[in-house]
C-alpha cells in the first residue's frame, strides 16, 4: 500500500480532488469506491451539493493521507491516482457515502476493500433519506 500526505489545492467534483503530494508535486485523485453526480458535461441532479460536500469534508488547504488499494490499478483512465482520502483519521469517501452525497462504485466488477464498510455506509444514508437519496435518488 502507498501512503502520501499532502494539502487540497482544488475540489474538481464531489468525488476528485486536486492535490499538492509531498515529494511529488500536484496530481488529480479520484476516490476510490465512491461515485457523486456528474458535475461537468452534462450536469446531474445533486452533482453541486455532492461537491460542495467534498468541500467541507477537505477544504482547500486541508492535510490530507491518500492511501493505495493493492487491489485496485494505481491510475484510472484519465490518469487521475486512485486513493482513499483520509483528513483527520476520518474516512472522507465513507463520508461523503453516510451523508447522502455519493454512492458506493464498483469499477470492473471488482470491488475495493472498503467496499463492505461503504456498502453499510450507503445503506444507513439511504434509510435516513440523508443527502441526495431525498431529492436525486430512489
Amino acid at each position: 500500500m502507498k501512503r502520501n500526505v499532502g494539502n487540497v489545492v482544488k475540489v474538481t467534483d464531489g468525488d476528485t480532488l486536486k492535490i499538492r503530494i509531498k515529494g511529488i508535486g500536484i496530481r488529480d485523485v479520484r476516490l476510490l469506491g465512491v461515485d457523486t453526480p456528474e458535475k461537468y458535461g452534462k450536469r446531474e441532479c445533486g452533482a453541486v451539493l455532492a461537491t460542495q460536500s467534498m468541500e467541507e469534508l477537505a477544504p482547500v488547504g486541508s492535510t490530507v493521507v491518500l492511501l493505495s488499494d493493492p487491489s485496485q490499478a494505481d491510475k484510472d483512465r484519465y490518469g487521475r491516482l486512485l486513493r482513499y482520502v483520509e483528513r483527520k483519521g476520518r474516512d472522507v469517501g465513507r463520508a461523503q457515502i453516510f451523508t447522502g452525497h455519493s454512492k458506493v462504485y464498483v469499477f470492473n466488477n471488482d470491488p475495493v476493500r472498503r467496499t463492505g464498510n461503504y456498502r453499510t455506509a450507503e445503506k444507513q444514508a439511504k434509510n435516513r433519506g440523508a443527502g441526495l437519496w431525498s431529492t436525486c435518488w430512489t
